[in-house]
């Protein structure tokens, strides 16, 4: 793998070698977080990332879901992710509210996400995926929701979801706060 600096920003132009397919790809990697770690790091609050909608085909937070507003976060890799683009997550066991994760698959789905796999394998960690469904699959499920809205006026599990967060920071309930253990 060979990288090479692009512009005067902080996003990384990586080539990647032929692989077992034989084609070579060529990625931009952008890298944000509150503090500058490096030069390859952008400063930046994630939940309003400089790029523009639909600019990226892949989201990664890894151990970054430790604000209290981290779903705002995942709103904001909702809106960068192209049609069929993905969102993986790597989170610490101890912070998820249930032993799978379940709980947090879900509030994700009712974001807008489609739950691809959870791999909660390693000792330590969950590794979740998730991909945002293009624009027909989209509109197909509000769809089949209004249609059931029709009958039943309740509240979406989307506005449960807000209401809970006006009430209790999502940081108080949905992942707990990371706990470092001295060794």
């Amino acid at each position: 793998m060979k990288g090479k600096k692009s512009g005067k920003s902080n996003k990384k132009q990586l080539s990647i070698s032929p692989g077992k397919f034989g084609k070579s790809l060529n990625v931009t990697v952008h890298s944000f977080d509150l503090k500058k770690a490096n030069e390859k790091v952008q400063v930046a609050d994630i939940k309003h990332v400089p790029l523009e909608d639909g600019s990226c085909s892949i989201v990664i937070f890894c151990l970054a879901l430790m604000g209290t507003n981290f779903l705002d976060f995942i709103k904001e890799a909702y809106r960068l992710l192209i049609p069929r683009g993905e969102l993986w997550i790597s989170e610490i066991k101890s912070r998820l509210a249930d032993e799978k994760g379940e709980e947090f698959v879900s509030v994700l789905k009712s974001i807008g996400f489609f739950h691809k796999s959870t791999d909660d394998s390693n000792k330590m960690f969950t590794r979740f995926e998730f991909f945002k469904p293009s624009s027909d699959v989209l509109e197909d499920r509000i769809q089949r929701k209004e249609k059931k809205r029709k009958f039943i006026e309740e509240a979406t599990q989307l506005e449960e979801i807000e209401q809970q967060r006006a009430e209790t920071p999502e940081g108080e309930w949905l992942l707990k706060p990371c706990i470092y253990k001295r060794r």
